[in-house]
């Protein structure tokens, strides 16, 4: 493992289990062919934890990318599998006290989760993988998975539309009225574990299921 500061983080095990938890702060400048490369502001804080799994199980093929440009967040993930070994990425991003005007998270075959954060609009959006969020707030929120499974819990929004493909969202939205447009091909939509029927209240999630199903839970407390 080596960490260049201010330059490129780079986790570079080989032929082994890895579980490696690493803290970094303060890097503002990235070199993009980087195995993990991250760029950040100074007042949050970053905690992310990677683990490759299988035979000749490496990270050199995983690459992380977090950076903020005009007060927006932005992570990228991306670690192909191959023939001999498979990747399992958990990144857990804490922002106490602070706020994103957007959120942009791209990932491949992995796990990302954000928590205590607030945002005008996120977009997430996950192959092969898990997007986890429990305490975040935003205006506007766009939720996409292929293969994979979205969990909210305690997540407020006016807007949210969460797509998913081959896969299931489960959703837990207290203190909050929300209207539910459903869109489903070959899936169900249970609300507090009844199947869901159309309403009318004042903010709105949009969930569209392809193969899938979709769980909904505390979405009409006053």
């Amino acid at each position: 493992m080596a960490i260049l500061v201010d330059i490129m983080l780079e986790v570079q095990p080989k032929y082994l289990l890895l579980n490696a938890l690493v803290k970094i702060k303060n890097i503002s400048i990235v070199d993009t062919n980087g195995h993990v490369s991250i760029v950040r502001d100074k007042v949050s804080s970053l905690h992310f934890n990677l683990v490759a799994k299988g035979l000749f199980a490496s990270l050199n093929d995983i690459k992380l990318t977090y950076y903020t440009i005009d007060n927006s967040l932005y992570v990228y993930v991306s670690n192909p599998n191959s023939f001999y070994q498979t990747y399992s990425v958990d990144i857990s991003i804490e922002l106490p006290e602070y706020s994103y005007n957007n959120i942009t998270i791209n990932m491949a075959n992995g796990e990302i989760s954000l928590c205590n954060i607030y945002s005008n609009l996120s977009n997430l959006e996950i192959s092969n993988g898990i997007i986890d969020l429990n305490s975040v707030s935003f205006s506007n929120g766009l939720l996409f998975i292929s293969n994979g499974e979205i969990k909210l819990e305690n997540v407020e929004a006016n807007f949210l539309s969460a797509s998913v493909n081959n896969g299931e969202i489960k959703i837990n939205l207290a203190n909050n009225s929300i209207h539910v447009i459903p869109s489903v091909n070959n899936g169900k939509i249970y609300i507090n574990g009844e199947k869901m029927n159309e309403t009318s209240i004042s903010s709105i999630v949009n969930a569209h299921v392809n193969n899938g199903e979709i769980k909904i839970y505390n979405l009409f407390t006053k």
